[in-house]
């Protein structure tokens, strides 16, 4: 890794190469290895993430987030997808891939897992409704309201799995304990 961070102009570079040539495979290849030899966007990858997204086309946009969504929603993305919704209409198709890259994620574990990923995440997105952008402000409405949807189904199904659980073991219902 340490070689290949030392030269991240060439990286990115080679890079967008190889997303012109497979952009649909990209982030799952390409923008992984990116991810992994700049964990959090370091070494000067976030700079020039910054420069592609205000000076870039849709083209351009396009790479930024196919390597945006290889980084499995951690918060460092955020700024930058903000940046790209306020440079996108409202009916294009890079929101779709905006939204994807919000909802990427590594390993999940436990009953609330993902209803305790998705709080994380609504969290990260609620400064966007304070945005100039309106555009930005709608999006993150939007994504808001559906975490909110998504963290009530992932609640009821722990709790629902859980009650089960104790069932299953002869245990007391009761209450079903905090877990989250």
């Amino acid at each position: 890794r340490p070689p290949l961070a030392a030269a991240p102009d060439i990286l990115l570079n080679e890079a967008r190469i190889w997303f012109d040539a497979e952009s649909l495979r990209f982030k799952f290849d390409g923008g992984r290895l990116l991810a992994s030899v700049f964990p959090d966007l370091s070494n000067g990858l976030e700079m020039r993430l910054a420069a592609l997204i205000a000076g870039g086309n849709d083209q351009d946009l396009a790479f930024v987030l196919g390597i945006l969504s290889a980084f499995e929603g951690k918060p460092c993305i955020y700024e930058h997808l903000r940046a790209v919704v306020t440079r996108l209409g409202a009916d294009s198709p890079l929101l779709d891939e905006v939204r994807s890259a919000l909802h990427e994620s590594g390993v999940v574990s436990g009953e609330f897992g993902f209803a305790n990923l998705y709080t994380r995440r609504k969290e990260l997105l609620e400064p966007w409704l304070a945005d100039p952008s309106e555009k930005v402000r709608i999006f993150a409405n939007e994504e808001i309201r559906d975490l909110d949807r998504q963290i009530a189904a992932e609640n009821r199904s722990a709790d629902a799995s859980i009650a089960l659980r104790k069932l299953d073991y002869g245990e007391e219902l009761g209450a079903v304990e905090e877990r989250r």
